[in-house]
């Protein structure tokens, strides 16, 4: 590159020079010598000087000017429609003319052109060494102008196989020997570009600037700090530019600098449909070069000010890197919806580090403050939230991060790698009241006592929220909860972490007061392939540790509830099979179940029982599994299966005495369970091999299952005898044989129940060989048995009373 300049020069020295001095005795002979002569020797000086193809003509020549027309050549390929030069007797003296005027420029630089490699040379490296003070010599005789003005011109540039054409108009200014400054100003694609600068001639040290859309201010130095001014009158909202100073001293070492610039101002989109705009933006990265163009420095500088997009906005940004020191500077100022205040500097890694080695690392220290209002989370929410007091907010710590690209770590598998990783050192939030009106939600003393930490790799991100709550209310469901407090582990896509715990002291559903509960809590966010619809994977456990719970208006307790839960899916709530919850004693109505366990799943609609089992206090086990509990409607169906139960035992306590014994039955009942009762199908129960006991003690109740065999056995002294027998036998009886049979009705179920034994009473007891009693309405019994809303105000003794006193309208007794 230095060589081709140092070539041009020489030629453009070897045609200015000559034709100088041939002006000076053009002066004098001009009359003598014309215009054609003057032709030849300038066509003979442009082949010298190694063009090719030169032509030239000569229009006019006198003692104040001379004007030239059709200038042009082949190699290098350029034609110029009229050249002018001014001169006075003085300047000729001085080798030199006042003024030259270029129109109609046309120079086609064809970039697609090979040029041919110089042919090596045995001279020495010092032969071919670009000296400055060589280059200042050239420099200096080519600036034989006090002005050059070009006008009107093109520059045409080949390249693949098309031409570019860029109109420019230039000029260059050398009134001061010294300095040689220039302006150029080109239109490249419609874009206009200005371009100026100065060259110190003496020092040969070369600065400039080039501004696109707007023309650059000479006086400034630094093109970023003009940019900023907010009083700067500009041809345009948008400015871009080049600025640069380079120098060359006389042992030939070079240094400089470069400085790219770009800003916005006033800019307003709402032309296109959108609610933004922007106050002032501008970019800056000015780079230092010394000899070799090594990079010795740099600066890079980003700031903005009034952007906004709809309710948000952006107060202000500013951000400042600086190369040697390695030293990285952000603030930044948010408006609106809530105001907050961000503050990092620290270090990072170099440019040239970056280039190296492939790989970059940043050590800073940041510091955030703000504050939220009601009015605020309005503009930014569209649910109406209020907060009390307004949520402020101070936290402060370490951010780490860093990036390698793949090939510079052998454990990166050619993958590129990345980490961030920010902790606090210091948090403080405002303890605050929430209240929601439309969902009737209130939250008290919420707290977010920190630590914050957030860590992302190429596997995903992972970070841990702690939370405090003294109450939540939320009236429309009658949920109350109080003191919760929560740690949860968040991990976004493969990334691992230890689950965080929560634990809550109070809860209460519907005036239904639930156990304590503590847990586990983890959720993790798939978003690979789903950047839009994130999948959401939550991994909690939910503890329970001898709860207990009371249904006042259902008159259902369990205490010492024990358990641990696995949740598999938040929306809609689901969990993994084999889910279980102890129980040690559950209280429906008068039914009371002991050491009861459930096995289940959670599915989206529906709940599986997979196991359940309870011991009865009479004795006696009751069990049921693979069966379904819907959610919508709710409603239950399932079998019910006795094992060596005490039933009468328990019809004995049922009716506070008026029913005595024990006896012990297995069997299959079918029971479909509603909220508000429960219905019985087709089943059976049947007694253990051995003997129980079953005696009514109740007059009333014997008479009434007795009305039809006093009825039809009076008159009969030896058949009323029998009957007697028969009825003493019902209030003590010893049986061998019980079943029940069990039948659906339209309104109700009944049961058919079989006996087979004789009396206890008595000299000589009544041996019966069957016994049938038909039992109406025994929905109705077992409803009043578990409290449910429909029956739990009347007792089950009110209930049999009205079963026998239905039994002697349509039930009947047989003995044999």
């Amino acid at each position: 590159m230095q060589t081709q300049i140092r070539r041009l020069i020489g030629k453009t020295v070897r045609i200015i020079v000559p034709v100088l001095l041939f002006l000076l005795l053009a002066a004098v002979s001009a009359l003598t010598l014309g215009p054609a002569a003057l032709e030849k020797y300038i066509t003979y000086r442009m082949q010298d000087a190694g063009l090719e193809n030169p032509q030239i003509s000569v229009v006019s020549l006198g003692p104040w000017g001379l004007d030239l027309r059709d200038v042009s050549a082949d190699n290098p390929d350029f034609q110029i429609g009229f050249v002018h030069f001014s001169y006075t007797v003085k300047s000729l003296m001085q080798g030199r003319v006042t003024e030259v005027l270029i129109s109609g420029l046309r120079y086609h630089a064809d970039m697609d052109r090979r040029v041919p490699a110089p042919a090596a040379s045995s001279a020495s490296p010092d032969t071919h060494r670009f000296s400055g003070a060589i280059l200042k010599d050239q420099i200096s005789a080519l600036v034989f102008f006090d002005q050059i003005h070009i006008r009107n011109s093109v520059l045409e540039i080949g390249f693949s196989n098309a031409c570019h054409t860029v109109l420019f108009d230039a000029a260059l200014s050398a009134q001061n020997p010294k300095n040689l400054h220039f302006f150029v100003n080109p239109l490249v694609y419609g874009i206009p570009v200005h371009i100026q600068g100065r060259m110190d001639l003496k020092a040969l040290e070369t600065s400039g600037q080039i501004g696109v859309f707007a023309r650059p201010d000479p006086a400034s130095q630094h093109m970023a700090a003009d940019f900023q001014k907010p009083d700067k009158r500009a041809d345009s909202n948008l400015e871009s530019g080049i600025a640069g100073n380079w120098s060359v001293d006389l042992g030939g070492k070079q240094k400089g600098w470069f400085e790219v610039s770009a800003a916005a101002r006033s800019l307003d989109f709402s032309g296109l449909g959108m609610e933004a705009g922007l106050d002032r933006a501008f970019f800056s990265a000015r780079a230092f070069f010394d000899n070799e163009w090594t990079l010795h420095d740099a600066k890079a500088e980003f700031g903005l000010t009034g952007l906004f997009y709809k309710d948000f906005q952006i107060d202000s940004v500013k951000c400042v890197l600086t190369e040697k020191s390695r030293d990285l500077v952000l603030d930044a100022d948010l408006g609106r919806p809530f105001a907050a205040s961000l503050r990092i500097n620290g270090t990072r890694s170099r440019f040239s580090e970056i280039l190296e080695t492939g790989r970059w690392q940043a050590d800073l220290n940041w510091h955030l403050t703000g504050q939220v209002t009601s009015a605020q989370l309005a503009a930014l929410l569209p649910v109406d939230i209020r907060i009390n007091p307004a949520a402020g907010f101070d936290a402060a710590g370490r951010l780490a991060a860093g990036f390698s690209s793949a090939g510079t770590d052998k454990k990166q598998s050619g993958q590129n790698s990345w980490f961030v990783d920010l902790q606090t050192e210091k948090f403080a939030f405002t303890p605050v009241n929430i209240h929601v009106p439309e969902s009737l939600l209130t939250v008290q003393g919420l707290v977010l006592p920190g630590p914050v930490s957030v860590k992302g790799s190429p596997k995903g991100w992972k970070t841990r929220i702690y939370a405090k709550v003294s109450q939540v209310r939320m009236a429309s469901h009658g949920i109350d909860i109080r003191d919760a407090t929560l740690d949860l582990a968040l991990v976004v896509n493969d990334e691992t972490a230890e689950p965080g715990n929560f634990a809550v002291s109070s809860i209460q559903y519907d005036g239904i007061a639930l156990p304590a509960v503590t847990g586990t809590a983890l959720v993790r966010v798939q978003t690979r392939d789903r950047l839009l619809r994130p999948a959401l994977q939550p991994e909690l456990t939910v503890s329970v540790e001898n709860g207990d719970i009371d249904w006042p208006q259902s008159g259902l307790k369990a205490a010492g509830i024990s358990g641990l839960v696995q949740i598999r899916d938040l929306f809609p709530l689901t969990t993994p099979g084999n889910q279980r919850i102890d129980i040690k004693r559950l209280q429906a109505g008068e039914l009371a179940l002991e050491d009861g366990f459930v096995i289940f799943r959670i599915e989206p609609e529906s709940l599986f029982l997979e196991k359940t089992r309870w011991r009865l206090p009479d004795g006696g086990v009751l069990t049921a599994h693979s069966s379904r509990l819907d959610f919508d409607p709710l409603a239950a169906d399932l079998e019910v299966f006795f094992q060596d139960v005490d039933l009468v035992g328990m019809a004995a306590r049922f009716t506070e005495g008026k029913i005595i014994g024990s006896g012990r039955v297995h069997g299959r009942v079918p029971v479909q369970w509603e909220p508000e009762r429960i219905r019985i199908g087709r089943g059976f129960l049947y007694s253990v091999p051995g003997k129980g006991r079953f005696g009514i003690k109740d007059e009333k109740w014997r008479n009434a299952l007795m009305f039809y065999v006093r009825d039809a056995l009076a008159g009969h002294r030896y058949l009323s005898l029998l009957s007697k027998r028969l009825e003493k036998a019902l209030g003590d009886f010893e049986y061998h044989f019980l079943s029940i049979n069990l039948e659906p009705g339209n309104q109700d179920a009944a049961a058919r129940i079989e006996l087979r034994g004789k009396g206890v009473e008595g000299e000589s007891p009544q041996e019966v060989g069957s016994l049938v009693i038909n039992v109406n309405a025994i929905e109705e019994i077992l409803n009043r048995v578990l409290g449910f809303y429909s029956t739990k105000d009347r007792s089950i003794a009110e209930a049999l009373d009205v079963l026998f006193e239905d039994s002697r309208k349509s039930d009947q007794g047989s003995g044999k």
